[in-house]
Parts: C-alpha cells; structure tokens; sequence
C-alpha cells in the first residue's frame, strides 16, 4: 500500500449541488468546495447519503469527482463512496475513483443480498486488492441492517492492509469506539458520523475525525479544537438542540442531524449553506414530503 497522508478532523460531506433541470450545477458545486475549503474543512466525503450519492449516475458521479479533484488540487484528502451491493461492481468503482484521484475509500457493506462475517471479509479484501488507497469501512447499521461488530474490524484491520479507518454510526458510537481501538491495537483509525452528533463522546474516546453533512463545517472544527473547553460542550448541547427541535418534522430521526443543504448559488454560496427548510434536489422540485420518500435513512452521512 503506498504512503498517504493520515485522515484526520473534520470532512464533511459534501453535498451534490443540483439546477433546476436536475443536474448537476458545476458551478454551484465548485463555489461550495471553496466556501468550505475557507471554513477550515480538513477533507471531504464525497457521494455519502448526504451527497445524494445514490441519486446520481455513474456518469455523473466520474464528471464529478474529476471537477472536484481539479478544484481541490490536493490541498485536502477527498473520500470517495464507493460501496456497493456486488463485489466486483464494488471494485471496479473503487478502482476508478483511485485513478480521478481519490485518496482514500469510503465503503458501505453489500446490504441488498447481505452476507456473514467471511463474506464481508471477502467483499472488502476484493476491494482492497483492487487499490493501493486506505480503506475506510462504514459502520451504519441504522441504513444497512448490517452490523460489524468490533472484533470483526478489528479481524479485518489484521487481514487486510489498505483497511486503517472506520467510520462508526452505529450509537451508542462513543463506547463502540473505545472498544474497536482497544481491539485493533493501534491498526484503525476512527471516525464518527450522525452528523457529528456525538463529537465530544467520540473525541474522548479516542475518535481522530468526524464526518458530518456541509452545514456547519467551522463550528465543528471549532469544537474538535476546544473539545475540551466546558464552554465548548455547553455550546454545542444548545445548537445540537436547537436543530433537533427546529428540524424535528424535516425527514426521519431528524434527531440526529441539522437540515440537509439547498443548491449552493455560485454568487451567494454563504445564504444557502445554512438555509433550512425545502431542500433544492435531485430531479424535481423538493418538499419536505417528497425529501422524506427519498431520504429513509436516519442521520447517516
């Protein structure tokens, strides 16, 4: 596997910005990279369930990834999705985002057809071998059905190379963590997600990174810095409040996470990064109705 810089901080998510037509709007997606490239984003998650990655075609997601890749221009690692339910489809997607550039994989379990502990095994050493880029495994069961226990891993961290990351969702995250690092002995760095929900649980058990959706990169660098401020912690528990109690009818277990983001306007990126409310998307004009039909998953990233 070939040297690469270690992950850490906060990556969000970065949403795919769409025009009215329902494509993407390449303009409004090189204007939010900037605007969170200027809010101290360390990295980005590309394709996740906050991106619509699912939403998007293949075509779609290359010209994508090339544009984002060019803007970038290596100033922060980029994470690129890609997941999928067959193995060899799962390779070959994670075979091609090496090549646009990505730097690191981020890859959900085959959930569709799902499989046991060998067959997750199989399916990740396939995507492995495939690459030289560390892997980062997602561990959302509350959209997968699919759990990876912390021994399993851990057993994975050993058996493959490229696998040195781990994103947790699955809550309670904090002491999920702690026991992945115990049992990987230094092998695995992890990452939260739910939106950053459980950041400072997760920071002090040992967590490097968090991956939340594009909203409010700043704030998270700000409290993964003073994470140990009490004022910090006081802070964040009032606006994680705030949000689950304005958001709370916006889309399934709005519990755990703050209003997805709307098109990103190239000449007004700032007013639509932190609007709330009906949501700009894929293919068609977006209610909070039609947002629920197409956003089953609780929270994940």
């Amino acid at each position: 596997m070939i040297k690469s810089q270690p992950l850490a901080g906060v990556y969000p998510i970065l949403a795919t910005t769409f025009g009215g037509d329902g494509r993407p709007d390449s303009n409004s997606q090189v204007s939010l990279v900037d605007y969170l490239l200027e809010q101290g984003a360390h990295g980005f998650g590309l394709f996740g369930n906050a991106s619509e990655g699912y939403a998007l075609r293949e075509s779609e997601r290359e010209e994508l990834l090339r544009l984002i890749v060019r803007r970038v221009d290596g100033r922060v690692p980029l994470v690129v999705s890609t997941g999928h339910s067959g193995t060899y489809a799962a390779a070959e997607l994670s075979r091609a985002a090496e090549a646009e550039g990505a730097s690191a994989l981020r890859v959900l379990p085959p959930y569709y057809m799902k499989t046991d502990a060998e067959g997750l095994i199989l399916y990740c050493s396939a995507i492995a071998s495939a690459v030289k880029i560390p892997i980062m495994a997602q561990d959302a069961p509350l959209a997968t059905q699919v759990a990876l226990p912390p021994a399993l891993l851990a057993r994975m961290s050993q058996e493959i190379e490229n696998l040195r990351y781990v994103k947790v969702e699955a809550p309670p995250t904090g002491e999920k963590i702690r026991t992945i690092l115990n049992l990987s002995d230094g092998k695995l760095t992890v990452f939260g997600g739910l939106n950053g929900y459980f950041l400072y649980e997760e920071l002090e058990r040992g967590a490097l990174g968090v991956m939340p959706n594009s909203d409010i990169t700043a704030i998270y660098g700000f409290l993964r810095t003073f994470g140990a401020s009490g004022h910090a912690h006081a802070f964040v528990s009032r606006l994680l409040k705030h949000f689950s109690e304005r958001h709370a009818g916006d889309r399934p277990g709005a519990g755990f996470g703050p209003p997805l983001i709307r098109n990103c306007s190239p000449s007004s990126p700032r007013r639509s990064v932190f609007a709330g409310g009906q949501e700009t998307g894929r293919r068609s004009s977006v209610s909070v109705n039609a947002r629920r039909e197409r956003t089953s998953t609780p929270g994940m990233t």
